[in-house]
């Protein structure tokens, strides 16, 4: 099964340093599902003035579950 996720930033102040802090270990979660066979594809949602708002993942699993 294939699913997408979007997934939202917060828009407070502190919210792109929670995002920078964070980023390491999610691109290397994404390397590991990348591996897996269940990330199809990935990357960050932008506004119009091409700031990060959040990030859009494609996923694929063999059950819900």
């Amino acid at each position: 099964m294939d699913f997408q996720i979007n997934a939202y930033d917060f828009t407070d102040a502190a919210a792109i340093d929670r995002r920078m802090a964070a980023r390491q270990a999610h691109l290397d979660n994404a390397k590991k599902m990348k591996a897996a066979g269940h990330l199809i594809a990935g990357g960050a949602m932008l506004d119009a003035s091409g700031k990060m708002i959040g990030s859009t993942l494609y996923l694929r699993f063999d059950a819900r579950e």
